[in-house]
């Protein structure tokens, strides 16, 4: 057994996703290699950035943050806006379409199903094309979907917008953290990841809030004309400030993937570089360079094709990486924790509106403040240690980095869990105050960040190659599991009570956290014997 806990691998001489983070235990191995600057001039950037001055990691990081900012912003539009905005006319519509509340309700489940349908096409033309040409789909479909729906005077017209607004969610919730991993180094990663969190989980809450207030006094038809301008505008930012950042990198420079003989190639091209004060830059090798690429060159929808895998391969990726076992722990552990997450809110109105509380619509929302602050704690939690504690553990640990350190904050996620959801259900038995309530939801919500964002973090860093395809596989999990959810909780809490309820989702939320045990002993096992699996890599056309 490893240091910390994680069990050696013996098969590989390097295990991808290992990395030496920091050289303070060996800076002579380290001297050839790139470091960060100021306070982290004793950081060993992982991956290691090419000479070419277009290579995302080479951009400066106010540019790289622009463009998160713009990614973001599509996320917080698409999956966490569009996809609930209809919640609160549910009813108003029923009545003007002439229809049952459940043919209406069924237009978001509609939606997701079209989201997770979607994704293994998103993942494929990912790396056919690169990810610009995705998010400009996805935010002009969305667009159109909006439009149709500010139109709609039927109820077929209706959903055929809800089908085009959940084509448009796929993008902006599969690609970002891989989006991450193109720009980042892994010392600056996980702050970013758990940006993610904060707009697809916990501002989506405030969503049926603020487009409710909408529909009472306009109507819900003004719920699309409001937000029609705001996708306008991300769909600007996005034409202009989102290069694209998918990036054919010699493997010489992935020194978290590369074999050891690579890694000492670059440290042997770097010293040379240094030592002859060369005017040219080496490229592995003596390679000419193009130039840097203007702002308007950057513009360029099409940027040619990035691999020249067979597509029908590249869709079969996301299926293929089901045969890792961390995929399906990523499906468990942010799949399950989110969707019930997002599904808790199905039945908030009937525990709220029911006795001995007897609240409105209005006074349900505003309960809404207790998972909206809880989950922001979250993130700022994640935020403020994920990244220093990887690089602490990684000086304690001889300056090497294992992807399985992002996994620590996950015993917060399961104390924090816990304490939220097995007291919600026994203080709504017990009839106790709805303000204690919402502050045990938010609680939850704490959780549930901190849970989706180890489960992403870890990815990018572990499976950096293959993180499209696995996390595009943990989207289609979740939004599965969350349609199949919509039928049944309703009835499952008038029948058993919220004590019961609650019980049996902390019992399984909690005990799909603890599969992180296992993850974290093993991880580097399954890492070294996933990438033994050629054949297995091939048929789903990943890169090797």
């Amino acid at each position: 057994m490893g240091r910390f806990g994680i069990l050696e691998d013996y098969k590989l001489e390097h295990v991808p996703g290992t990395a030496l983070l920091n050289d303070e235990s060996q800076p002579t191995h380290a001297a050839g290699l790139k470091h960060g600057t100021g306070k982290y001039s004793h950081i060993v950037l992982v991956p290691q950035p090419s000479e070419d001055p277009n290579d995302p990691l080479n951009w400066p990081l106010w540019q790289k943050d622009l463009c998160l900012f713009t990614t973001l912003f599509g996320t917080l539009l698409f999956p966490a806006v569009l996809v609930p905005i209809l919640s609160p006319a549910t009813y108003a519509m029923s009545v003007e379409f002439g229809t049952n509340l459940t043919a209406i309700a069924q237009l978001t489940g509609y939606c997701l199903l079209c989201v997770g349908s979607f994704g293994i096409f998103v993942s494929a033309m990912s790396r056919l094309w690169g990810k610009r040409p995705q998010f400009l789909l996805a935010s002009l479909l969305g667009i159109i979907g909006t439009l149709v729906g500010e139109c709609a005077q039927n109820y077929n017209t209706i959903l055929a917008a809800r089908l085009l607004q959940g084509f448009s969610v796929a993008a902006y919730e599969s690609l970002i953290v891989a989006f991450v991993g193109d720009m980042y180094f892994v010392h600056q990663r996980g702050s970013r990841v758990t940006l993610f969190q904060l707009v697809s989980n916990t501002i989506a809450v405030l969503a049926p809030i603020i487009s409710g207030v909408i529909y009472t006094h306009l109507g819900w038809r003004y719920i699309f004309h409001i937000a029609q301008p705001f996708l306008c505008l991300q769909l600007i930012l996005a034409f202009f400030f989102l290069p694209e950042t998918a990036y054919n990198r010699s493997s010489i420079y992935n020194t978290d993937t590369a074999p050891t003989e690579n890694v000492l190639e670059l440290e042997e091209v770097n010293r040379a570089k240094r030592a002859e004060s060369q005017v040219e830059t080496l490229e592995a090798g003596a390679q000419e360079l193009p130039g840097l690429k203007t702002w308007v060159q950057r513009l360029a929808i099409y940027n040619g094709r990035f691999t020249k895998t067979n597509p029908f391969k590249l869709i079969l990726g996301p299926f293929v990486v089901l045969l890792n076992p961390a995929t399906l722990w990523g499906c468990l552990t942010q799949g399950i924790s989110s969707a019930w997450w997002v599904a808790t809110s199905f039945v908030l109105a009937q525990i709220w509106g029911a006795a001995p509380y007897n609240l409105d619509a209005a006074a349900v929302g505003y309960l809404y403040t207790g998972p909206f602050i809880g989950g922001t704690l979250g993130v700022i939690f994640m935020v403020m240690t994920s990244d220093p504690l990887c690089r602490w553990v990684a000086r304690k640990n001889g300056g090497i980095y294992e992807p399985e350190f992002r996994i620590y904050p996950i015993v917060i996620a399961v104390i924090t869990g816990a304490i939220g959801l097995f007291l919600f259900g026994s203080m709504i038995d017990a009839g106790k105050g709805y303000y204690v309530g919402s502050i045990l939801h938010g609680i939850y919500g704490f959780s549930v960040n901190v849970a989706g964002a180890v489960m992403n973090a870890y990815v990018v860093d572990a499976y950096r190659e293959e993180s499209t395809e696995m996390l595009i596989m943990a989207m289609i999990f979740k939004n599965f599991f969350f349609y199949s959810l919509s039928y049944y909780v309703n009835n499952w809490l008038a029948r058993v009570g919220p004590s019961k309820y609650f019980d049996v989702q902390g019992a399984v939320v909690m005990g799909i956290y603890a599969t992180s045990i296992p993850m974290y002993l093993f991880g580097k096992r399954v890492r070294s014997w996933w990438r033994r699996r050629d054949f297995i890599r091939r048929l789903g056309g990943l890169p090797r």
